[in-house]
């Protein structure tokens, strides 16, 4: 943010909002600028969120042209995952505040505490996965309106009761018409930017929260954020370097949605240029995942069970859910492994084609849950080319595989 004078139009000029309009309320939360008041607004009869600057920070004109600038801002981007703004003013001792829709409910970084989340729970992980499908869509907004927020994290994304949900805070988003204070190093450590961490602000565009979009969801999928540190310092260091943690490190054994990985990291490029060119792509295949893994009947089978038999009858392929499995067939009157396979991976996928009999057996190497896909609930899928494409090359790979090892 270029810094401003006293005397700049941006900010609000004097003129007390009257003492009797609001009510005080309860303590909403707080940072080092500014706090958050529950508020009765008694002129129109409803309960809204004030913000209101605290004393060191009312005093400098620079943070005022901030605080201004994010009510501007955010009342700008009239979106419905972006709480509205009301009112805009002066307290009677002189602080700038702003009024904005009351938000309520539970922030993203709550549902993903991890006593209440497990991503290998397909409904917990959807309804986490369409909350950032909705927080890609308010932040997509934002850009077409030359806005990038800057600061996307889970407690800075609000889930309300009903399913309603809101990006928030944008106190340190910036116009990109807006000239760029360089050096300046603003955000949070696990979720920003190379660029943003390096202070490099002439070089942030749409990709710096297509970046922080990328460490949300792999919050989401391995339980982490995608580096962290003992102190802010060393924090800030991982993030000028890039360095994103594997995810087995941190998964720590559980099962992970391999897709959602490789989605996650093609987001987290060090090279924006490497990373999706803009949220839409990335919310796109977000999309497209839930729609290829959604609501199939699903079997589970304890370490040991067999899946599917080699001769037996084919009617169905299946995707592994959780859990991992080995595919072996005969040759020569001895077991052969072909491959195993984990979360994520589809096998039975010839029986999509023809109806010959089942090439391989296939064995639960631990607890493993599958969906299954029946030849009429697939036909269903066929015009998703993620589950298309998934088959073709699943097959393709196998019968090489088969041909390979039957030569050798």
């Amino acid at each position: 943010m270029a810094t401003r004078t006293e005397n700049e139009e941006t900010l609000v000029p004097a003129g007390p909002v009257s003492d009797d309009r609001f009510r005080s309320g309860q303590l909403i939360g707080e940072g080092g600028q500014a706090a958050v008041h529950r508020m009765r607004d008694k002129k129109l009869d409803r309960d809204v969120a004030m913000k209101v600057m605290k004393g060191a920070a009312a005093a400098r004109a620079d943070e005022v042209g901030r605080f201004v600038d994010e009510a501007r801002i955010t009342a700008g981007l009239e979106h419905p995952h972006v709480p509205s703004v009301h009112d805009l003013g002066v307290t009677p001792d002189g602080r700038h505040y702003f009024t904005m829709q009351l938000v309520e409910g539970d922030t993203l970084a709550g549902l993903l505490a991890p006593k209440k989340f497990d991503a290998a729970d397909d409904v917990q992980l959807y309804h986490a996965l369409q909350v950032l499908i909705r927080v890609c869509e308010a932040v997509s907004y934002a850009h077409s309106k030359g806005v990038i927020h800057c600061d996307l994290k889970p407690s800075n994304v609000m889930v309300g009761p009903h399913g309603q949900v809101y990006v928030m805070d944008w106190g340190i988003s910036r116009r990109l018409k807006d000239p760029a204070t360089r050096g300046a190093v603003l955000g949070t450590v696990g979720y920003m930017s190379p660029e943003q961490a390096r202070g490099q602000t002439q070089a942030l565009d749409a990709r710096t929260d297509v970046y922080a979009l990328g460490a949300l969801l792999y919050r989401i999928v391995v339980g982490f954020p995608p580096y962290h540190a003992q102190s802010a310092d060393a924090g800030l260091d991982l993030a000028k370097r890039g360095t994103v943690f594997p995810p087995e490190a941190q998964a720590r054994g559980r099962s992970m949605s391999r897709r959602l990985l490789e989605i996650a990291m093609k987001a987290l490029e060090r090279d924006p240029k490497k990373r999706y060119g803009s949220v839409d792509q990335l919310r796109g295949e977000l999309e497209s995942y839930v729609r290829g893994a959604a609501r199939f009947p699903e079997r589970a089978y304890a370490k040991g069970d067999v899946i599917v038999r080699e001769g037996a009858a084919a009617d169905c392929a299946f995707l592994i859910r959780s859990g991992r499995v080995e595919a072996s067939r005969k040759v020569k009157g001895k077991k052969r492994v072909l491959r195993k396979m984990g979360v994520g991976e589809l096998f039975g996928e010839a029986a999509i084609f023809d109806k010959k009999p089942r090439t391989a057996t296939v064995v639960a190497l631990e607890a493993t849950r599958v969906a299954v896909f029946s030849k009429s609930s697939l036909a269903e899928e066929m015009g998703r080319a993620d589950v298309l494409s998934l088959a073709l090359t699943s097959v393709l790979q196998r019968f090489h595989e088969l041909d390979s090892r039957d030569d050798a």
